[in-house]
């Protein structure tokens, strides 16, 4: 049972990776609205790293309702660019 939920793991993995590379690369929209919300919560990032104070108000209404995943999203944004990671291409 146990080798059973380890393929399904990873086919689900593979299977989701294959699916953003797809809509990244290809312009397929699989997973827009995870690409949405990265674009967005990149914006705040680089508000945030330039000192701009970012008004959640004002975001696109598909943000507005999914702040905390914004959030989460723009911190790991943060993160990686404050350690030195500017190899991160910005999302088209």
């Amino acid at each position: 049972m146990t080798r059973l939920y380890s393929w399904a793991v990873l086919v689900r993995v593979v299977v989701g990776l294959l699916a953003y590379a797809l809509t990244l690369y290809a312009d397929l929209p699989l997973v827009e609205d995870a690409r949405f919300y990265e674009e967005i919560g990149y914006e705040v990032a680089e508000n945030w790293l330039s000192g701009r104070e970012v008004a959640f108000d004002t975001l696109p209404p598909g943000a507005q309702s999914a702040q905390l995943l914004v959030i989460a999203i723009a911190g790991f944004s943060w993160r990686n660019h404050s350690l030195g990671s500017t190899k991160r291409r910005r999302p088209v």
